[in-house]
């Protein structure tokens, strides 16, 4: 389990209509970026659980040496549980595309890894906290 962040054309991630991120687009853009490297992701004991050959399968190294999963599937690009650093490398991808950075619930994030003001739905349960989950969970405001 966890909270995927897609990098999309679409106005939701989710929705079958709407402009896709073909697979060549994302393969072509991988040949040209060299912080993206096609990788083998391993499970905790070191057992090889994506080879590296899967089409869209890359990684990207974050300034503290760790490398983090990046692919594509449905014409988006995504993540599961991305750390704050990543999000400047999602929104540069993004940009390439014309695309967004978007969470699972639809919100959209800038560089930083806050949400996007603009694009606040208003909340229910008593929450005004205007942050993302990301936000709240290191403590960053908007």
């Amino acid at each position: 389990m966890g909270y995927d962040v897609y990098i999309t054309r679409r106005a939701f991630w989710a929705d079958e209509d709407g402009p896709a991120i073909p697979l060549e687009a994302w393969g072509a853009h991988c040949a040209v970026d060299a912080t993206l490297v096609a990788m083998p992701i391993r499970d905790g004991a070191g057992a090889v659980v994506m080879d590296g050959a899967s089409p869209g399968l890359v990684g990207f190294q974050l300034p503290g040496g760790e490398w983090w999963p990046l692919w594509w599937g449905e014409g988006n690009v995504q993540t599961k549980n991305p750390p704050l650093e990543l999000f400047a490398k999602l929104a540069e991808i993004a940009a390439t595309f014309q695309a967004q950075v978007q969470g699972d619930d639809g919100e959209h994030y800038d560089a930083s890894g806050l949400r996007v003001e603009a694009d606040m739905p208003a909340r229910s349960g008593g929450n005004d906290d205007n942050r993302s989950w990301l936000g709240r969970f290191f403590g960053r405001t908007p």
